[in-house]
């Protein structure tokens, strides 16, 4: 028989028998399940939308849903499907933010993702106390179940064909979904990184470790997991009695030196010298200049007989302070010279502008040397990278070492062959102490008279009839200072120049123009740095920092023991324009405190002078000027 329109669906593992009964269209379907007993299927066992008849002949609809593709929630290694009829065709996707690249080892792939991340690797951990190594979880492994399983590293699986009843689950998995193989702290479908690299935070950059700065044989590993063997020597103790030997750790010292071994303001090792390093002075027994001054001042104490070229008692025709007049000098001792055009040392050895660019000291040296190919005769120790005058083998008694610093000149480049402009810096190299030129006017390089209070820098109120008034500091109660800068202090305005040297000074424009002189102003800026050529172009806010003041009697005493006469220009080198005029001290005189001392550029003697002079109308008109000295 037939029948029309209708449409059986067996739910699965049923075995049905129907029979037809009445008349007409409509059809009962008894199912028989087990031998004949009858069961009638609910409409939740009939795909949804379907119709059937039950055993009544009562028309009903199948509520059963049809599954759809299934995507698991971040991180979700394990899903439970929804109830309902999956046809075979419909996916399991599934998905965590982490599965990135940049989070998986480098070469490694999960889930069909390439890992970038360059991951440490430590073994498992064996023993007790073993370091460097990971601990591993326990498992016990589960009993299998009728669930369903994607294929290693499958993030979409294919759900089989079937009715689930909402218990059953779907399992991905991906061997390399193991800690070590994730980013640390990043939790990857339930799985939290171990591997590296370590967090960044706190990480100061340029800071990190390389091998240089890990011991010898040591290992470490880098932000990026990198494996580091470390290079730096381990040296053990340093012992500070035999060469050094060589960078390194070290674990400690031996053999450090005492206080007494160290010169005084040094240091070593947190023990400060106390050593008098810088006071070794030759002693000042006359001698001739061919002679090595060989005797130290310590040592005369113990020399009852004179070394050969020493002697006791004075020879007239050599043993003289080294002014010799309109001769300049004597045989008894070799002077630095200039040509009085400044452009040469001596005949045919260039004078160049030397030190002016470097930004050290010591590099100031370095090409003073550099710049003189052709060395001057006062230099006897050519080679030794610096242009120094040594006063052991070109003068007569105790004198020291003078090295030059610069030759510097406002106009002219380094290496620049020099002018009548151009002013010298050099170092006493017993003291360590810097000597400046002589402070002059920038118009035309010749010495000023100055009073004692700007030369230096005195402006005390209590001093109301000299220092403490306006025509002798011009900006008081604000001190002018030709040497010293600091707090309360600023360079002097300018100098008054007149061919009849008239007495005293005239320190503003006003009225130095009114008596017809000619005002140069001081371009001098200790604020911004700059600074008078005499100084080398070099003051405190300079690189390098040079602290400048007015010498005292005894900064002059001990330089000229040393032989500053014989090497500062200004003193016996250059004609009476340069040379005939008396130097300001610090020092005032007790007995009469209007004055200070001065120091002879001549002959080296201290006389005492009024602080208000600038000028001596004496013969020749000798000037008060001014040097200074640096540190």
């Amino acid at each position: 028989m037939g029948f029309p329109n209708a449409e059986f669906r067996i739910v699965l593992g049923a075995v049905l028998a129907f029979y037809a009964t009445g008349c007409g269209n409509k059809v009962v379907v008894n199912p028989v399940v087990n031998g004949g007993d009858e069961a009638v299927a609910d409409p939740a066992d009939v795909l949804t939308g379907k119709e059937y008849y039950n055993a009544t002949g009562s028309r009903l609809i199948g509520t059963m849903p049809s599954g759809a593709n299934v995507t698991g929630g971040n991180g979700a290694k394990l899903i439970t499907l929804d109830p309902g009829y999956y046809d075979g065709t419909k996916t399991l996707t599934v998905s965590d933010m982490n599965l990135v690249a940049n989070k998986i080892r480098s070469g490694t792939s999960i889930f069909g993702v390439v890992g970038s991340a360059n991951l440490e690797i430590h073994p498992a951990c064996t023993a007790n106390g073993q370091s460097g190594c990971l601990t591993n979880a326990s498992y016990i492994a589960g009993v299998p179940r009728a669930n369903f399983a994607g294929a290693n590293a499958a993030k979409q699986v294919a759900i089989p064909q079937g009715y689930y009843d909402g218990s059953k689950n779907a399992t991905v998995s991906d061997a390399n979904l193991v800690a070590l193989n994730i980013l640390k702290d990043v939790s990857l479908f339930g799985v939290t990184g171990a591997g590296g690299p370590i967090s960044e935070a706190g990480l100061i950059p340029g800071q990190e470790a390389s091998a240089t700065h890990i011991l010898k044989d040591k290992q470490a590993w880098d932000k990026t997991g990198a494996l580091i063997t470390g290079t730096m020597e381990d040296r053990g103790t340093l012992n500070a009695s035999v060469a050094f030997a060589g960078a390194g750790y070290y674990s400690g010292i031996s053999n450090a030196p005492l206080a007494g071994n160290i010169c005084w303001g040094a240091s070593f090792n947190g023990v400060a010298g106390t050593a008098a390093c810088n006071v070794l002075f030759n002693s000042n027994m006359p001698r001739d200049k061919s002679v090595p001054a060989i005797l130290r001042l310590l040592d005369e104490q113990n020399t009852l007989a004179a070394p050969a070229g020493y002697r006791d008692v004075p020879v007239v025709a050599s043993d003289d302070e080294g002014y010799g007049g309109g001769a300049l000098t004597t045989a008894g001792v070799s002077v630095v010279r200039r040509a009085s055009a400044g452009a040469e040392w001596e005949a045919g050895v260039a004078r160049k502008v030397c030190g002016k660019n470097a930004t050290t000291i010591y590099s100031k040296l370095a090409d003073c040397d550099s710049q003189h190919a052709a060395k001057p005769a006062w230099d006897d120790q050519a080679g030794d990278g610096k242009l120094s005058w040594n006063g052991e083998e070109s003068a007569n008694q105790g004198q020291g070492s003078w090295t030059l610093v610069t030759v510097y000149s406002t106009s002219l480049a380094n290496g620049a062959v020099c002018d009548a402009g151009c002013y010298e810096v050099w170092r006493d190299d017993r003291t360590g102490l810097l000597w400046s030129s002589k402070i002059a006017r920038l118009s035309d390089h010749a010495p000023v008279g100055e009073n004692w209070c700007r030369a230096s820098g005195n402006a005390e109120a209590g001093d109301a009839a000299i220092c403490g008034s306006t025509t002798y500091q011009p900006q008081f109660p604000t001190a002018e200072s030709v040497c010293a800068e600091g707090p309360g202090l600023n360079p002097v305005a300018g100098w008054c120049a007149k061919p009849d040297f008239t007495y005293p000074a005239f320190t503003n424009e006003t009225d130095c123009t009114n008596a017809g002189g000619v005002w140069t102003a001081n371009t001098e800026n200790y604020g911004t740095g700059i600074y008078h050529p005499a100084k080398g172009g070099m003051g405190a806010n300079s690189i390098p920092a040079v602290q400048w003041r007015l010498p005292t009697r005894d900064d002059f005493l001990i330089a000229e023991v040393n032989g500053i006469r014989m090497v500062l220009p200004g003193t016996l080198d250059i004609g009476n324009a340069q040379k005939a005029h008396y130097e300001w001290t610090a020092t005032v005189y007790a007995m009469d405190r209007t004055y200070a001392r001065s120091f002879m550029a001549t002959s080296g003697g201290t006389p005492y002078t009024h602080r208000t002079t600038s000028y001596y109308l004496g013969a020749g008109g000798l000037r008060m000027t001014v040097r200074c000295v640096g540190r």
